[in-house]
């Protein structure tokens, strides 16, 4: 919205993005009303009619894949040009590896029971999912191996499945800088708990703490770990020091993943670099990151159609 009313201002416009898919092909409406409102027209109600699949008619919101991608291509084409990181960036190679781990038996009970009646007893109190949203969260830390009681908010470790994935890897990397991504604030403790354990210097990056980071918003060279809260850690700062990141738990922002990616695979990193994903079998871990690998290649198939004018020109 702030968007067309900004076109209405300007005599010429030129938009310049990193990521014009943030989440979907549906992320074009806004950017091309603002560009040229001939190519899409300014109704938001047809363009997501014209090109999304809705899963209920009562729900205009609930979106349940796409269709109409060729034409979307076709029309996004005619007045946008990409220019891909290969093109333009000499960039080693990035890899993607999964460590998996299963809850120990008390942990998937508890897990099982979150799923199916949406409450479990933890210590001396209860946690309650109260809605689908809360639900998953819920799960997720329970992936991670943690609950909060909801009424005392007392914390129960109930697993320590990914921590001993963990350890595991850091005492492969033998040193390395290793930069570790997570979503939750009980999360980066089990990190930092591990480093001393093991006697690696941590530093954090995180809503309360900045202690792992230079000046020029750099990895600190006087650590061996960072752990960085996703949502902190993805834009405007430079990881290229490690060459290794492990994502101990995952939200489900792909353009929060996607920076946080971009923090060691970017220009100045000269070595390969090396993705950890940490998942519990059996759980929500899965489908967080299958969800988001998954809306990765709708949107790369809609950006791929530039391929073959690129090959042209």
């Amino acid at each position: 919205k702030y968007a067309a009313k900004l076109a209405k201002k300007s005599k010429r416009r030129l938009c310049l993005t990193g990521t014009p898919l943030a989440q979907s092909p549906l992320d074009l409406f806004g950017q091309f009303r603002f560009l040229d409102p001939g190519l899409f027209g300014t109704s938001w109600f047809h363009f997501s009619n014209r090109y999304a699949i809705k899963g209920n008619p009562h729900i205009p919101q609930q979106i349940t894949g796409y269709k109409n991608q060729e034409e979307l291509q076709q029309r996004m084409q005619l007045i946008t040009y990409r220019c891909k990181a290969a093109d333009v960036l000499d960039l080693p190679e990035a890899m993607h590896e999964e460590r998996t781990c299963q809850l120990c038996p008390a942990a998937q009970k508890a897990y099982k029971q979150l799923e199916e009646e949406l409450i479990t007893e933890v210590g001396t109190g209860v946690v309650t999912a109260s809605n689908a949203l809360v639900k998953l969260i819920r799960l997720q830390q329970l992936a991670s191996g943690f609950l909060v009681e909801d009424q005392t908010e007392k914390f129960h470790r109930l697993d320590t499945g990914k921590q001993a994935l963990l350890g595991d890897l850091l005492e492969d990397a033998a040193g390395e800088p290793v930069v570790v991504f997570c979503r939750f604030k009980p999360d980066l403790a089990a990190v930092r708990a591990i480093c001393d354990a093991m006697g690696l210097r941590y530093g954090e990056l995180s809503g309360a703490s900045k202690d792992g980071l230079t000046d020029r918003a750099e990895m600190s060279p006087t650590i061996e770990v960072l752990g960085a809260q996703i949502q902190s850690g993805g834009v405007g700062i430079d990881l290229t020091r490690a060459r290794i990141a492990v994502y101990y738990s995952l939200g489900f922002s792909l353009v929060e993943y996607e920076q946080s990616l971009a923090r060691l695979h970017r220009p100045g990193q000269k070595r390969n670099v090396v993705y950890y994903h940490l998942l519990a079998e059996n759980t929500v871990d899965r489908r967080v990151y299958g969800a988001l690998r998954a809306r990765k290649d709708v949107i790369e198939a809609v950006l791929d159609g530039f391929s073959q004018r690129e090959n042209e020109q």
